[in-house]
């Protein structure tokens, strides 16, 4: 049974559940496990290593993805944004550091459907 919310419709998921993207954690096999259960699975490719990143995105196929990214870790290796679009995840996740700079970047090189999903500032204090 489809859950619709806000984020579902979003996305194009049946429930609301999105995997933590835990660099060296979050791989292929557990992403495409929650994508297949209706959610949304990512890869955590915030350690920076592009060999674990291709390995796993290989692990998840064809499979609807997202891929989340450390963005203190984008700004010293930008290749892995390159390597991330090449496999047209569904939604790129940006957490820590400069969002706004390497969101720019993100949205040069994604699919016109690739969905950004970025920590910001609350537009009211206490409010999310």
């Amino acid at each position: 049974m489809a859950i619709r919310t806000r984020l579902t419709e979003t996305l194009g998921i049946q429930v609301p559940i999105l995997s933590a993207p835990m660099g060296l954690v979050s791989g292929g096999k557990l992403a495409v496990a929650i994508s297949r259960a209706g959610g949304l699975g990512t890869l955590g490719a915030g350690a920076g290593d592009p060999t674990w990143m291709a390995r796993e995105f290989a692990a998840a196929g064809n499979a609807r993805i997202g891929c989340g990214f450390i963005t203190w870790m984008l700004t010293r290796q930008p290749e892995m944004l390159d390597l991330a679009l090449a496999h047209a995840p569904v939604a790129l996740l940006l957490s820590f550091g400069e969002v706004e700079r390497n969101r720019y970047l993100c949205r040069r090189g994604c699919r016109s459907d690739t969905r950004e999903l970025a920590g910001r500032r609350s537009p009211r204090p206490g409010g999310h």
